[in-house]
């Protein structure tokens, strides 16, 4: 049986903002649909460092406003503003500024294989997928519908 401590989101994100200001990596499970179809809910874990520099296409941990935090993409960066939205969401943006951002993600660990960033391979994959922001809803609905589907039919 492992035990498990619980800690508010606020709490958990400040110690994990304190480890990257460290100088440490901080291997953290996706959670969420945000990030959804690049970042899975319960297969994948994200790997986050200090950021060295931030670009765009880049998944940052951010500290939002009244202790939030979110794990977006960049899809604008213009001095000091950045746009950040979830690869999952259609219409919404969130607005930070650099200093607001702790950490950067290097790595993805997908099914046990681990999955660069900023490879050439996932940087395409992002910018096709931002392209396609106008049909992006309709192309997630299918998909889910996809893996519903596919589900029944394993059981």
């Amino acid at each position: 049986m492992q035990d498990k401590l619980k800690l508010p989101n606020n709490l958990f994100f400040s110690e994990v903002e304190q480890w990257l200001a460290a100088e440490r990596s901080v291997e953290l499970p996706a959670k969420g649909r945000s990030m959804w179809p690049f970042v899975v809910e319960g297969r994948d874990k994200i790997v986050l460092r200090r950021p060295a520099t931030v670009r765009m296409g880049d998944i940052v941990l951010a500290r939002m406003e009244q202790s939030r935090y979110v794990l977006h993409r960049v899809y604008r960066l213009e001095k000091d503003a950045i746009t950040l939205m979830g690869d999952g969401n259609c219409y919404v943006q969130e607005h930070c500024r650099l200093s607001d951002i702790c950490g950067v993600a290097t790595e993805i660990v997908r099914k046990g294989q681990r999955v660069d960033c900023r490879s050439r391979r996932e940087q395409r994959l992002w910018r096709l997928w931002k392209q396609l922001l106008p049909v992006r809803k309709w192309l997630l609905r299918i998909y889910r519908l996809y893996l519903q589907t596919h589900k029944r039919k394993c059981i």
